[in-house]
């Protein structure tokens, strides 16, 4: 995923086995480029959750997890979830 990309909705379930699970995200800045923002206001957010699909309209119910990195945060960093799926 990157922060100039439209949002992205994807079916994770596939990836996913039934029992503990353990996602890692990490969040790279990019050297040597000229940065749009510094505010902690703009920010870049993912989350895993559960929910449904009606047409083209996702709705998550139960956010599981939300990893989330303002244009504030200078450096790279990482962080691992745990999840439990059914």
């Amino acid at each position: 995923l990157k922060n100039d990309e439209e949002q992205y909705v994807g079916e994770l379930t596939e990836h996913l086995t039934a029992g503990k699970n353990t996602v890692l995200f990490v969040a790279r800045k990019k050297a040597g480029q000229t940065r749009r923002s510094f505010s902690p206001e703009h920010y870049f957010r993912v989350t895993i959750g559960e929910g449904n699909a009606s047409g083209d309209q996702v709705m998550i119910d139960n956010p599981v997890v939300v990893f989330q990195k303002t244009a504030a945060d200078a450096s790279d960093s990482s962080q691992e979830f745990s999840l439990v799926t059914r």
